[in-house]
């Protein structure tokens, strides 16, 4: 595989490809397979949504500043370094404004268990005083998935998108007729339970910062904690 796309293996099976390259907006996992080696995610997303690229990390405004999308003036979310490679991943990075300059420095940790299943850390910490604002486009574990999952429920048995969307919840989950995923929002989270950006399109997203946001005083920090499920059906 090219320098800058990792292989994420369990057992020797291929779970996923981990994008990490220095021309990417911010790096990205996809596909994301099931157990029977389909995947469950896409990249990229439609026309309309470009930067819906499998799972990533991002948010709409930090410090004013654009890492969710890949429109112009957008920041950069720079892959620095991996403290560790195998079934566990350790890495570290940077948010960079369009300018280049650093706001957030980031440890990323993937951690992959039988399913499979992704346990994703996130913990960042302010270069300067910042504040994450509060944007539907804020999240910390967003994932496109293929759009052959329209199926929308949450840990409280509501189903839909007009009923799962922000609304709080432990965890939420988009299926179809050979598989799908759950996203869940750990326990020890700000703001658990988090409440969920999920579109029938096909996006499914934790979102702590939807109603409000969160300041980081200069070396301030915050962890945030998620467990993908991947879940593969028969096909009918």
């Amino acid at each position: 595989m090219p320098g800058d796309v990792l292989e994420l293996r369990l057992d020797g099976q291929l779970v996923g490809l981990y994008h990490h390259g220095p021309d990417l907006a911010r790096p990205y996992l996809a596909p994301l397979l099931d157990d029977a080696g389909r995947p469950v995610t896409c990249d990229p997303g439609p026309a309309d949504h470009p930067h819906h690229r499998g799972v990533w990390i991002g948010h709409r405004d930090v410090g004013g500043v654009d890492h969710w999308t890949e429109f112009a003036g957008h920041g950069q979310i720079a892959h620095r370094s991996f403290d560790e490679v195998g079934t566990t991943v350790r890495e570290r990075l940077e948010w960079l404004d369009p300018q280049g300059r650093p706001t957030l420095a980031e440890r990323r940790t993937l951690e992959l268990r039988p399913g499979p299943v992704l346990d994703l850390t996130v913990h960042l910490t302010a270069t300067d005083a910042v504040t994450l604002g509060a944007n539907k486009d804020a999240s910390l574990a967003a994932v496109r998935v293929v759009p052959s999952m329209t199926r929308i429920e949450n840990a409280d048995g509501a189903r839909g998108e007009d009923a799962c969307w922000g609304r709080r919840a432990a965890w939420c989950a988009m299926s179809g007729p050979t598989g799908g995923i759950a996203v869940h929002d750990h326990p020890d989270n700000p703001r658990h339970p988090t409440p969920w950006h999920v579109r029938a399109y096909g996006l499914l997203a934790p979102n702590p910062f939807l109603h409000e946001p969160l300041h980081l005083e200069a070396g301030g920090d915050v962890t945030f904690r998620y467990r993908l499920v991947v879940r593969a059906f028969e096909a009918a």
